[in-house]
């Protein structure tokens, strides 16, 4: 399953948390999560095998990070010292930070069975394959739906309850998301990047021999 997911987070720099949070399955665009709080999320997350999509991975892996850090998860590098890739064990994660802090994924093994079944999820920035705002996405791929707004300052305690607005306004801004996705997943762009999916086009149009 591949997913796009959000969060909405609080303004108040004395109490910082995700206060909504919503996932959206990108083949069939139907909600698959929605929930006022982080737990719920990564609980949503925990018995899975998925790829989750965020747009902009750098602010709302902040948020990841600091989940697993508090959570009892362990920092794996993901290779040993001749660069092999290693298996991630059980509550582990591995990211792909760059020394600037750009994010480009971060793997997280929440079970490792011993037939090497995973429950692990791999969260991709999706700003990294549409370089654009929420609302010029609707707008470019013409899509039916448009983004909306809400009132980001509004105070919303521990516990708070969304309102059908706010649920609108948050399935949307996935759903919009996850429909461009899944154009460029049929159009073969299955890459983490626009840069990748570039250079797989050209190995393709070179061919392996002339590559």
């Amino acid at each position: 399953m591949k997913i796009m997911a959000d969060f909405e987070t609080t303004v108040d720099p004395n109490d910082v948390r995700v206060w909504a949070g919503c996932a959206v399955d990108i083949e069939a665009l139907e909600v698959v999560h929605i929930g006022n709080d982080l737990d719920s999320f990564m609980e949503f997350l925990s018995n899975k095998n998925t790829v989750c999509y965020f747009h902009n991975l750098k602010f709302d892996g902040e948020f990841i990070l600091h989940w697993l850090f508090t959570h009892g998860f362990k920092f794996s590098p993901g290779v040993d010292a001749d660069g092999k890739k290693l298996p991630l064990k059980d509550k582990t994660f591995t990211c792909l930070i760059t020394d600037d802090g750009l994010f480009y994924s971060i793997e997280v093994c929440f079970h490792r069975h011993k037939s090497k079944k995973y429950e692990k999820v791999v969260f991709y920035d999706s700003l990294k394959k549409l370089p654009f705002k929420v609302a010029v996405i609707a707008k470019a791929f013409e899509l039916k739906m448009a983004k909306g707004e809400i009132d980001y300052k509004a105070h919303r305690p521990l516990g708070y309850e969304l309102t059908p607005e706010e649920k609108e306004y948050i399935v949307t801004d996935c759903q919009i998301v996850a429909e461009a996705l899944k154009i460029q997943i049929e159009q073969g762009l299955k890459r983490m990047t626009n840069a990748s999916d570039a250079l797989n086009g050209y190995k393709k149009i070179l061919g392996k021999t002339r590559w």
